[in-house]
């Protein structure tokens, strides 16, 4: 598992899933916030995080999203 600092690329609020693009590596991973644990957590576009991610698949998906 990687954690890297993020900006948030795109967003889509009603459906709670969206891209960010971590500050050291070129690659777009997935934050569905359906699938974690954070009911409270509203992201908007240049919002900056920090992203724990993984790679399935040749895709990378977010484990966990912080707000710097």
């Amino acid at each position: 598992m990687h954690r890297l600092k993020a900006q948030v690329t795109w967003f889509n609020q009603d459906k709670r899933f969206g891209f960010a693009v971590p500050d050291i590596v070129a690659v777009d991973v997935l934050i569905n916030l359906n699938l974690l644990n954070t009911p409270e957590l509203v992201l908007e576009v240049g919002d900056r995080v920090y992203v724990e991610f993984q790679q399935k698949d040749g895709a990378f998906y977010a484990t966990n999203v912080i707000p710097l």
